[in-house]
């Protein structure tokens, strides 16, 4: 029962924010909500696509792990947003849904086999009756059958954890092939995780190509809407203060639980009615900066040493009261050289009241997560 409970309090905040998303998701959306003497159906898709790529070894330790190319399988589970919501057609209806991707990676004897299932969205480029090209974004949870253990596989150095944050992007362009059905074909990449809660944590990139295809549920044509109330938010400013926190392990130190805190000051800008663009600075305490130094012989006499200060310049999406932003960091002080200079982040937060928001971000350093935090935050 201890070794149970322990293992609830090292994942739950995992299932929570995959959980959490899909509420956020249905809740901006109104999922639910049909138009009198229309089937619900008329919407929604099922697609299933193969993706055929390998695991970046960003670490000499990494090409152990897998034997070249492999494919993974993912199912989804489509919406095509008709304009109901303002944000909908602002974006030229994007679609949204959630997908179920599997790998066994190659029959790797080291990482087991994936499950991950993914909340994404699809922003259209390109659209037109027979063709589309569209982005897309999604981060949920993954589960790893084969983590790191000192002992049974003690080369799996890239993941700590069964449980992972899963995150993924797609370039995917879209055939119509008759009525109902789809060709899709694009480009992919997959991104494992915990956020360092439990290392050793390299994580696992998987960049791909892939093909399938979608079959619409029904005949009926979705009937795309123009809002009563379109938002008129070119040119407006925001200003938001964003408190943070993490809980992390280090490679220099497996067995012990290390604190992060940050406080982010983002400008931001509307240049568009729906895409903003962000100018930010992070004040970051991690605790375990200063044992990774004394680690090389270096002292700190004062934890405020130890305090990072970044400039970040990002771009985010806003969907009615959620919002998605991708972002990219320098530190302009600190004694921690170890790491680099350069640092990026990518988040979701959602937005209580008009004043108070809550959110999700993982910051990461190149191609290696370093910590998954969870915050609250106000515009003022």
């Amino acid at each position: 029962m201890l070794k149970l409970a322990k293992i609830n309090k090292r994942y739950f905040h995992y299932t929570g924010i995959f959980f959490f998303w899909i509420y956020l998701f249905c809740v901006s959306t109104n999922v639910n909500a049909g138009e009198k003497g229309r089937s619900i159906l008329s919407n929604y898709s099922f697609g299933a696509d193969v993706h055929y790529g390998y695991v970046i070894a960003h670490h000499p330790e990494m090409w152990a792990l897998t034997d070249g190319y492999f494919p993974s399988y993912e199912f989804s589970l489509l919406k095509q947003t008709n304009g109901k919501r303002a944000w909908q057609y602002l974006y030229r209806y994007p679609q949204i849904g959630i997908s179920y991707r599997i790998s066994n990676f190659g029959v790797s004897n080291y990482l087991g086999r994936e499950h991950s299932l993914v909340p994404f969205i699809i922003f259209p480029i390109v659209k037109n009756k027979k063709f589309q090209l569209g982005f897309k974004t999604g981060l949920g949870v993954g589960y790893l059958s084969k983590k790191f253990d000192r002992l049974e596989n003690y080369k799996n150095l890239a993941i700590g954890s069964h449980f992972n944050a899963s995150i993924s992007f797609e370039l995917k362009c879209r055939f119509k092939l008759g009525e109902r059905v789809f060709l899709n074909a694009g480009i992919s990449m997959a991104h494992l995780s915990n956020g360092t809660v439990k290392t050793p944590n390299y994580g696992l990139n998987i960049p791909a190509i892939f093909g399938g295809l979608t079959f619409k549920l029904n005949k009926e044509p979705v009937k795309y809407l123009v809002p009563d109330l379109i938002p008129n938010n070119k040119w407006k400013k925001n200003f938001r203060m964003m408190f943070w926190a993490a809980s992390k392990q280090i490679d220099q130190n497996w067995d012990k639980q290390y604190k992060v805190f940050v406080a982010t000051a983002d400008f931001s800008q509307y240049y568009c009615n729906s895409n903003c663009y962000l100018i930010g600075l992070d004040l970051i305490y991690d605790e375990s900066v200063k044992y990774a130094l004394e680690q090389e012989g270096e002292e700190v006499e004062n934890n405020k040493e130890t305090i990072k200060m970044g400039l970040n310049i990002g771009h985010e999406f806003m969907l009615d009261k959620l919002s998605l932003y991708f972002a990219l960091g320098y530190y302009v002080y600190s004694i921690d050289t170890t790491k680099g200079k350069v640092y990026d982040k990518i988040g979701v937060n959602y937005a209580i009241t008009r004043n108070l928001m809550i959110g999700v971000a993982l910051s990461a350093h190149y191609a290696q997560a370093d910590y998954l935090s969870v915050g609250i935050g106000f515009n003022l």
